[in-house]
Formats: structure tokens, sequence, C-alpha cells
């Protein structure tokens, strides 16, 4: 059981790592893109083939939660090393601080989406679509998990993308809070609690995919992808 972890462990990081590099390009095409679409102000200047300031946050908080995750990951695959060899303290601290790095850098990213996006009037074409998309068929034909699609469903079929954007922050939030305590215990050269080594992934793994939901969905509508 615990030589499956360890392949699972290893294979979900390089898994993620690949995706990583190989997509930066496409960063905006994995999380949350097109929410920018919603708004009055469209998410491309048409004139000039450029993303307005809405998009450009979308995909760098994207960029910098992806490469967050993968500094997790890595870390994560070095817990389950322990196992087998010695931990290195050190090396768990650094890895740490560019996890805890990218996540701070993309609450700060939709701090500024937040406000930006506060005042501005939706566009009622795209409100529309959001409600009148099927998401059942949706869920079903893409295979989506369908407890964290639903809360996707909860916010976009009301056409509330501020509501989005506040709940990845939230989300981000609660991710650093892990990280923090984590990277707590470490510094001390003390062994983290496997409960929040759980949480943390999870918290991560679920982000990750409702992000990607409010991607597809958007993406879908406004033919995007």
């Amino acid at each position: 059981m615990k030589q499956f972890a360890n392949n699972f462990a290893f294979k979900a990081f390089m898994g993620l790592l690949a995706f990583a590099v190989f997509t930066v390009p496409a960063f905006g095409l994995i999380y949350a893109n097109a929410s920018d679409s919603v708004f009055d102000k469209p998410g491309y200047n048409h004139s000039y083939g450029v993303r307005s300031t809405i998009g450009g946050d979308v995909i760098d908080g994207a960029a910098y939660f992806l490469s967050g995750y993968s500094d997790t990951l890595l870390f994560l695959n070095r817990i389950e090393l322990s196992e087998k060899q010695e931990l290195d303290y050190a090396e768990l601290g650094k890895i740490l601080n560019s996890a805890i790095g990218n996540m701070e850098l993309m609450k700060k990213t939709y701090l500024s989406l937040n406000l930006k996006t506060e005042s501005l009037p939706y566009d009622p074409v795209m409100i529309q679509k959001l409600k009148d998309f099927d998401y059942s068929e949706f869920q079903q034909v893409n295979g989506l998990n369908p407890v964290i699609f639903n809360k996707v469903k909860d916010y976009l079929n009301a056409g509330d993308m501020r509501g989005v954007y506040s709940k990845i922050l939230a989300d981000v939030e609660g991710i650093l809070n892990f990280l923090y305590v984590i990277k707590a215990k470490v510094d001390i050269d003390v062994f983290p609690g496997i409960s929040h080594l759980w949480r943390l992934n999870q918290s991560c793994s679920h982000t990750l995919l409702f992000g990607q939901y409010v991607a597809m969905v958007c993406g879908d509508i406004t033919g995007r992808i």
C-alpha cells in the first residue's frame, strides 16, 4: 500500500509538472479563462488583439497557481520518499518558500481582479447565455466531478462571476494557511502532521478543478476553445 502511495504521488507530481512546463502559453486556457467575457468591457481589445487587464490577471493568476501547486506536489513527493531516505528539511523549506511565494502572488492577483470587477457591469447577453447553458449535459458529456461542477454551476447559472473570483481568492487563502502551518513545522525540523498534508493536497486539487470547470463552460459559451 505504501509503495502504491509513493508511486501514485510521484506520477501525479510528474504529470502536473510536465503539464505546467509544456503549457505555459496556454495557462489562461486552463484556469478561469474567458471569464472576463461576462463583463461589459470585453476581455479582448479587438482592434489591437490584446487582452484587457482583467483577462491578463486571469492568465497571471492561473500561472501563479499552477506553479504553486507544482511546488506543493514536489514537496509531497519529498515527504513520500522520506520512508526510504532521511528528510532534507533545508530543501523542504526552499520548496515551501517557492509554493508560498507563488500562492501569495496568486492571492495578490485575485485581490486586484476583485477590485477591478467590483463595479464593472455585466454583459447581459453573456449572463443570459450562462443562465441558458445546459450544465447537466455538459457535466455528463465531459465526465466532470459532480460535486465541484455543481459549485461552478451555482455561480455561473446565477451570472455571478464576481462570486467565482471571490471563491477562488478564498480557496487560495485557505491553501496558504495550510502552507504556513506546514512551513512552521519544517522550519524547526519537525515532520508536519499528515492530516495537514492531505487537506493541503485536497484543497489544491479542488481549487484547480473549480477553475478548470469555469474555463470549460466560459470557453464553450464564447467559442474561445
